[in-house]
């Protein structure tokens, strides 16, 4: 009866262990502190093809494919968090100042503003773990953009890696183009790891 007794114990600290799954979300692309370079389009104009590049990780996930390109099973799938993000650093100024997001230097870097950011993320998840990707430097003389895959502890809001990848853009529109960059860091980055 003993063994009987402890059995069933065992079983339901399985079954228990079973249900108490972490959470791993994707949070799609942050484009709050990317710049452009080379780019003869508005700010506006990269606002709304900004909104839309996150659009393809829902509506396509057969060609973005989060959990083979970033290895990790995603439970959570939330690409409003980078949206958010986007229009509560830049608001009303890019409709003001059509070179908001303009740079002029090839060598810029977001990656010393990130942990901020991700610091003052609302989110609806309390613990687990996360990843997003932070739109860098977007180069139009070189038909590339450089994104940072983050992934961070989403209850301690800690970055736990900040991995740079560079993806040669191209497509038809604004979107698309900086879409097909986003889409090969990620082959890139899970050829990284």
């Amino acid at each position: 009866m003993r063994k009987f007794t402890c059995l069933i114990i065992f079983f339901f600290a399985c079954l228990q262990a079973g249900f108490a799954q972490n959470t791993t979300a994707f949070y799609g692309a942050d484009f709050s502190l990317a710049k452009t370079y080379g780019c003869r389009e508005r700010a506006s104009d990269f606002a709304v093809a900004f909104a839309g590049i996150n659009f393809p990780f829902v509506e396509q996930p057969e060609k973005y494919d989060v959990d083979r390109d970033l290895h990790r099973s995603f439970n959570v799938v939330d690409v409003s968090v980078g949206e958010r993000s986007f229009g509560e650093k830049w608001g009303e100024e890019i409709l003001r100042n059509p070179h908001a997001i303009s740079c002029l230097m090839r060598d810029y870097s977001c990656r010393e503003q990130i942990d901020e950011v991700v610091k003052n993320y609302s989110l609806r998840e309390t613990e687990g773990e996360s990843v997003i990707f932070f739109g860098n430097l977007l180069d139009k003389t070189r038909a590339e953009g450089s994104f940072f895959v983050v992934v961070f502890d989403i209850a301690t809001r800690k970055v736990r890696e900040c991995d740079l990848v560079w993806g040669k853009a191209g497509g038809f529109g604004l979107r698309n183009y900086w879409a097909n960059a986003l889409h090969r860091c990620m082959v890139q980055y899970r050829r990284m790891k």
